[in-house]
């Protein structure tokens, strides 16, 4: 009994999120991009460029956006090179027609296929990706 249970709450839970798949279409920074979606990442990332802290303000440019954050931390990533210290940020994103504020990651990403990862932080309770 304890076991149909757990997985009538698992369906129930499961049933409120939106099906999105291993890449997505997102608004952020008034640009539409593809993203990669990323279930082992815990935070969510975004290409940037010219990450410059000037008193005590943020600047960066993000997608071709220059923009200055007065709120922002700092925080480590593992990645497959180790550890890095990075810059975190609050931004609006749209997703599947859901609108968020979430914190990304600030990191030049021009080697990368995608400009934009989501993480955990995003998908959390919102989303189940669909392979």
């Amino acid at each position: 009994m304890n076991d149909i249970r757990r997985r009538l709450r698992i369906i129930l839970e499961n049933a409120s999120r939106i099906e999105i798949g291993e890449t997505v279409k997102v608004t952020i920074c008034d640009k539409s991009v593809e993203a990669k979606v990323d279930s082992g990442a815990e935070i969510s990332s975004i290409h940037a460029t010219g990450i410059k802290v000037i008193g005590s303000e943020l600047n960066a440019t993000i997608l071709g956006n220059t923009m200055t954050f007065e709120d922002y931390s700092k925080r480590n990533i593992k990645n497959p090179n180790g550890e890095e210290e990075r810059y975190v940020v609050e931004l609006n994103l749209e997703l599947k027609g859901k609108s968020f504020k979430e914190d990304f990651t600030l990191t030049n990403r021009e080697h990368m296929e995608y400009d934009v990862i989501i993480g955990k932080n995003v998908l959390k309770d919102n989303f189940s990706i669909v392979i």
